[in-house]
């Protein structure tokens, strides 16, 4: 089970690489990039500086791990890392972490909070895996919807991890049938200023020095 935490804790690290590509929604159209006024930058005079207008990086940007990086208007960044391959449901309401089922007798549901654990094999110990609490309407049927992960050993690991306490991000988990997405809220912040992206917080994807170390470049919908 340590194996599995560390795999699961693995995946939201590498994910905090981004790497945007394709834009599924609301996307920045070809148009900007095309049609935005293009000057020599002073500091970097080997690159083109693109005058892009503020809030063209609103919206969602999906990379080739299938991860989605959201810009809001307010200036905060929120990600959507897809977990499935490594944490799913099934339909028989067991949970598979990597290699290992959880059966659904260690699963408690009531419509509304979802309680998952497991037995320590070495000391018999019964442990909380996942605490997770419904944010939509209750549903009796199945376990999809979007659940906000609130305690147990994975979500320890998974908090520690992205020092949720100071960064003062959350974590949701959305549930569709096999499938699995983990949603960090509140992930870091960022600025726009023409071409320039500056990234704030303890899980900024990039370190800036100064202004101006962090610049984009929009290709149709490719960031």
């Amino acid at each position: 089970m340590k194996k599995i935490l560390i795999a699961l804790t693995l995946c939201l690290s590498l994910s905090c690489i981004y790497s945007c590509s394709d834009k599924p929604q609301e996307s920045a159209s070809s148009e900007i990039a095309e049609t935005s006024s293009e000057t020599v930058s002073e500091s970097a005079p080997d690159r083109t500086v693109n005058d892009y207008e503020n809030g063209v990086l609103v919206g969602q940007w999906k990379n080739e791990q299938t991860n989605i990086m959201t810009f809001n208007e307010d200036g905060s960044v929120d990600s959507i890392m897809d977990v499935s391959a490594i944490m799913h449901f099934t339909e028989n309401k067991t949970l598979m972490l990597d290699k290992n089922e959880i059966a659904s007798d260690f699963i408690n549901y009531d419509g509304s909070t979802l309680d998952v654990s497991y037995v320590n094999e070495e000391t018999g110990e019964k442990i909380q895996l996942l605490l997770l609490e419904r944010k939509n309407k209750e549903n009796q049927d199945n376990f999809n919807g979007i659940y906000e992960l609130k305690g147990g050993q994975l979500y320890d690991s998974l908090s520690a991890n992205l020092n949720t306490e100071k960064s003062g991000s959350s974590l949701d988990l959305i549930i569709n049938d096999s499938s699995c997405l983990l949603y960090v809220n509140n992930t870091c912040s960022y600025s726009q200023d023409g071409d320039i992206i500056d990234f704030t917080g303890i899980n900024a994807p990039f370190k800036t020095q100064k202004h101006g170390d962090c610049y984009f470049v929009l290709d149709g919908d490719t960031l």
